[in-house]
């Protein structure tokens, strides 16, 4: 559920308006979003057309965003979190203090590599 309504928000452009929303209600507020009806209740409560979420929330583009993240995930074999995958090549787990040094020393890796590929 929480996979369709990130995809749901994006394909509805709306997800920079909506994102912190989520992000408060989910982690702050606690609430769940298990079920469809509390979902559109809230994308309602935040501006969103009822009829458009309902369209794009069931639709076949959203259903399949969410069946490729899911292949995703288990091609990466995340077992936990955090884990940050850098580039589809590096998978970076551990403690978030230490995870974003890795993930930033990998990032500037790959745009060093990335520059020398295109010259």
């Amino acid at each position: 559920m929480h996979a369709k309504m990130y995809y749901t928000a994006l394909a509805l452009k709306k997800i920079d308006s909506l994102h912190n929303a989520i992000f408060t209600a989910m982690n702050v507020n606690k609430k769940s979003f298990a079920n469809e009806g509390e979902i559109a209740k809230f994308f309602s409560d935040n501006g969103v057309d009822p009829k458009d979420f309902a369209k794009t929330f069931n639709s076949f583009g959203v259903d399949s965003q969410v069946k490729q993240a899911s292949a995703k995930v288990r091609g990466y074999n995340i077992t936990g979190t955090p884990t940050m995958i850098v580039n589809g090549k590096y998978k970076v787990m551990g403690s978030p203090e230490k995870m974003l040094d890795v993930v930033n020393f990998l990032i500037e890796k790959e745009r060093a590599e990335m520059k020398t590929a295109k010259k």
